[in-house]
Formats: C-alpha cells, structure tokens, sequence
C-alpha cells in the first residue's frame, strides 16, 4: 500500500447510473419474461416487483454501504479510494447536491410517502364503507358453498380465510386486508356463476390470500410512488399485477382441478360489467373492467391440457437475472464511489 492516502467522497446520489441500470432491469425483466417465462408467473411477478424497486434498493444500499466503507488506510479502503479517483470519477454518474437541496428532496420524498399511505388508509375507508352491508357467507343460503370451499382447504392443508357476501350491484370477488385479509364475493357473481365456477374463483382469491399479494403489492406500490417520475416502474407494476393474477389462477386450477371452469368465469365475469364499481385501490379484484382475460384463459387451456414442465436453466435464469441485477445497482458504492 502506497502513502498517496485518498479520502472518500461523501455520500452522494449516483444518478445516471442508477437511471441506467433502470432501464436495463426494465428492458431484460421484461424481454426475458415474456421470452421465456410466459407459463411461470410467480417468477414474473419476482422479476417486475424487482424492476420497480430496483432505484430505491441501488441508493439505499449506497448509503449503507458508505457507512460501513473500511477506513482509507487499510489495504481494501486503498484499493477502492484508488478505483474510485481514477475510473469513476472520470464517468458522469455522480450527482452532487448542496445540503440545502438535500433537505428539500428529503421533504419531498417523506411528503410523496406520506402521500401514498394516506392514499391507501382514504381507499380503505372508501372501501369498508361500500361492505358496511356485508355479512359472513356461513350465514346466507350459500353456506354449502363455504363447506365445499373448507373442504378443499381440508384437502390441500391450507388455512381458513374469512368469507363474505356483499350487495354490490357488480360481479365482484376480491381479496381485502393485508394482515388479516377477507375475501368478498357480491350477490349479483354468485347469480352469474355455477357453482364449479364460483369455487374457482374463491380459490383464486384465497390464492391471492395465500401469497400474501395485498401485503406485497402495498411494499411495492409505495416504492413505486417514490420513483413515480420514471414511467417504467407503472409499466411494470401493470405487468407484476397481472403476473400475479395468472400465478393465483394457477394456484386455483391445482386446488380444484377445473381449469376450465375458472376460464369459463373470467370470460363471463369480463364481459357482464356495466354498473359503476366501489373503490377497488386496497384490493386484488378477479377480473377488472379494463382488462381482458385472453392471456388468462389461455393459460387455465394450457393447464387443462398435457403441460410440459418448465425447464430448471429458464428458473435459475432468472433468478441469475435477479442476482446480477441486484448487484449492478450498488456496483459504484461497492466500488469506492
């Protein structure tokens, strides 16, 4: 080790670089799982919950790992003081702010959290004020639909979730709650579907249940705020949502083993909205006005049929994606920056 002894640079934002690595988590996230991960979509949801969170990840682990940096007079300190003066610096991915600016983009960001939580607590009051009229379906003439329901629990060694009947005039099933979450089901759904089709749509949002999405979906939709002016993080927030409803379709076609009767209530559930809705933003609604069931049909086809598995490199593909991908984002911190 030398005596030209470098000191560090305050923590600063990398910011080309962080918006770089962005745009490459977006375009190989989203080229990768549409190339090869079409009949996984728990993996896809991994990978677009990942793409969104990536910025806010790059700069927090920037920040603590500039905390934890080794002291410049160690032979590591050295080394990465060293790489930092003479390669990347010479790169323009810095970004440097006055301690006047810092503070105000500190404020900015607590407002835009604060924001979205209130947000949230607004839709859930909105929300629980539309299932004010709700009642426990044990108690209404389809209780034999909750006993079918707990026996397939039974069968697959699953939890109990709680189960109620609304009077919303819609053909609604939704999952709400993120600790203790209910699923709703509105009288009008229960009049459109069989009852093969209504199991399977309660076993899709039990799947949601299950794969605590409501919990995950608000982690990532508050960071997703956060970073709200990079148009990519909606684009894969779309795609992770819809990632997640083809993984609890999935989940429901093996529990009841009717893929086809959950196709037949996505079709007949997409095309009988035509009444205005309660809000739906604290919930995984089963199939929404704006969306189109195709992908997800065709997949409850794909299952019905001789499916062939998918293959081990395609998964570990992806997740060696992931990795890499976690890694390049605090590169310029683990590299002295």
């Amino acid at each position: 080790m030398g005596t030209d002894i470098i000191p560090y640079d305050p923590y600063h934002p990398h910011l080309g670089y962080t918006l770089l690595i962005t745009c490459l988590a977006w375009a190989s996230v989203g080229v990768y799982s549409r190339a090869y991960l079409r009949r996984s979509p728990h993996t896809r949801t991994f990978l677009y919950g990942l793409a969104i969170v990536l910025p806010i990840y790059a700069e927090l682990m920037a920040f603590i790992i500039n905390r934890l940096r080794p002291e410049p007079t160690t032979l590591v300190g050295y080394v990465l003081t060293h790489i930092h003066a003479n390669i990347i610096q010479r790169i323009p991915i810095d970004f440097f702010v006055s301690p006047t600016a810092g503070e105000v983009v500190l404020i900015l960001l607590t407002g835009i959290i604060m924001g979205s939580i209130m947000r949230f607590l607004i839709g859930s009051y909105q929300l629980n004020r539309a299932l004010v009229s709700a009642v426990p379906i044990a108690r209404t003439e389809h209780a034999a639909l909750a006993a079918k329901l707990a026996a397939t629990d039974a069968a697959h060694a699953h939890r109990s979730v709680e189960i109620f009947v609304s009077d919303v005039d819609a053909p609604l099933a939704f999952t709400t709650g993120m600790l203790f979450p209910r699923i709703y089901i509105t009288n009008t759904l229960i009049e459109l579907l069989t009852r093969d089709e209504l199991l399977a749509v309660l076993c899709h949002e039990w799947a949601h249940v299950l794969r605590r999405d409501n919990l995950w979906n608000w982690l990532v939709r508050l960071l997703r705020d956060v970073s709200w002016f990079l148009p990519g993080s909606h684009l894969a927030w779309h795609w992770m949502v819809a990632s997640q409803d083809e993984a609890c379709d999935a989940l429901a076609a093996s529990m009841t083993n009717q893929p086809l009767a959950l196709a037949r209530a996505l079709v007949k559930v997409a095309g009988a909205w035509n009444v205005a809705t309660p809000p739906l933003r604290t919930v995984n609604s089963f199939a929404r006005a704006s969306t189109t069931p195709r992908e997800r049909v065709e997949q409850m086809i794909w299952l019905s049929g001789d499916t062939v598995a998918l293959k081990r490199s395609v998964i570990v593909g992806a997740y060696a994606l992931a990795a890499l991908l976690l890694v390049l984002g605090p590169l310029p911190a683990l590299l002295g920056s």
